[in-house]
């Protein structure tokens, strides 16, 4: 009988490992995310996730927000470290990456703003590379640092500006998002 119970013990206590693992990690629409993101001293934690969809019949993509956990979600597009990451179930390419952030940033700005921004605007166009299904790519924004875009975790390229990040992170979080739905799922709403 005792060592059935070691037995039975022991067993338990695997079970639970990959629960406590899980802890860390939320799974959302057969992605998982972590739930707190650190770098260099940066602390941020999930904040909300969502999809967007293609003619609202194909996921294209599940997204993960992550904020200070003093930031509310009200105050996710000001002058706060940000990041998105962004898992992508069908291929896209570089070129259709491009025509969506411009067409995303000009919604969202004013025909000047855009004209100021028009240049790393294309700067940042210029780091796009081609995605397959399963890749996934992050925008992380830090003040005074820049807004890095990387692919599966490596880096491609920073662009300077509290202005930039404001009208990039608008396409997803701005006044005219690309989906409001995902916008709400982002900020947890």
């Amino acid at each position: 009988m005792k060592g059935r119970t070691v037995t039975f013990a022991a067993l338990l206590a695997l079970c639970a490992a990959p629960i406590a693992m899980a802890a860390d990690t939320l799974e959302y629409k057969g992605v998982t995310f972590s739930t707190r993101w650190s770098r260099a001293g940066l602390e941020l934690e999930l904040r909300g996730t969502g999809s967007s969809y293609y003619m609202m019949f194909w996921r294209v993509s599940a997204c993960a927000l992550y904020l200070p956990a003093d930031v509310p979600s009200a105050n996710a597009i000001t002058d706060v470290a940000k990041r998105l990451q962004i898992h992508y179930f069908y291929g896209i390419t570089k070129a259709q990456f491009a025509k969506m952030t411009v067409r995303g940033i000009r919604k969202n700005t004013t025909a000047g703003e855009f004209e100021m921004l028009q240049p790393r605007v294309e700067q940042f166009n210029a780091l796009y590379e081609d995605v397959a299904k399963g890749d996934e790519y992050t925008l992380t924004y830090v003040p005074r640092a820049g807004t890095e875009l990387a692919l599966n975790g490596r880096t491609l390229g920073t662009i300077q500006g509290s202005d930039f990040a404001h009208a990039l992170f608008s396409i997803w979080l701005g006044e005219k998002p690309f989906q409001d739905e995902l916008k709400r799922g982002l900020l947890d709403l």
